[in-house]
């Protein structure tokens, strides 16, 4: 036999194994699998291989997605027809898509309140972890390591406080410097202006840490 056509037979087999939807898989899990792994071809090539004999109220499942915003390509039928509540279908979602297009639909309708650029909940969740260290002569400092996607709001947060501090004193410096804070008292002003904050913000709340 010819290597070349026996090379592309092979090369088409594995394609269609890599692309084909997983047993009761949803058509929102498949998109997104293909889509990760493969990206957008500006057409319906998985919608349409999902779809195979598969219809929507008794119209073809391409023919809904088209109907329903996506008339060029595989994005569109996430983004539209099942990213709306009005055009997506139960059948072509398995209960932990729904879920996930559900609570995404919340945070459209409800966004959480924002406190120096970041979500006020990330912000708390992250604070709770923060640990108060007793120093002497009624000293106290504060460790956090960061951790997670909490605590990288938390230190982008209080980046920006703090910048917002020195642009502040910038501007309050005259020609000779006198009474200049240091590194430490901007890190220490920041945090107590975020604490502040955070506890005026809706959902917001007073914090106590522990101590170790």
């Amino acid at each position: 036999m010819d290597p070349v056509t026996d090379a592309e037979a092979e090369v088409a087999r594995v394609a269609v194994a890599l692309t084909a939807p997983a047993d009761e898989e949803c058509l929102y899990c498949y998109l997104r699998r293909m889509l990760t792994e493969f990206g957008c071809a500006n057409d319906h090539r998985f919608t349409r291989r999902w779809a195979h004999g598969r219809k929507v109220r008794g119209r073809p499942v391409l023919r809904w997605a088209q109907d329903t915003g996506a008339c060029c390509c595989d994005c569109e039928v996430i983004l539209n027809s099942l990213g709306r509540p009005s055009t997506r279908r139960r059948g072509l979602l398995c209960a932990p898509a729904l879920a996930e297009l559900t609570a995404a639909d919340q945070m459209d309708a409800d966004p959480p309140a924002m406190v120096a650029g970041e979500p006020i909940d990330l912000l708390v969740r992250a604070l709770d972890d923060v640990r108060m260290v007793r120093q002497p002569a009624e000293m106290a400092s504060i460790t956090t390591d960061f951790p997670g996607v909490a605590g990288a709001a938390l230190y982008r947060a209080l980046l920006r406080v703090e910048a917002e501090h020195l642009l502040a004193e910038s501007d309050r410096l005259g020609p000779v410097l006198t009474g200049v804070l240091t590194a430490g008292d901007h890190r220490r002003d920041a945090l107590i202006d975020l604490l502040g904050r955070i506890r005026a913000a809706p959902g917001g709340r007073a914090l106590r840490f522990g101590s170790v």
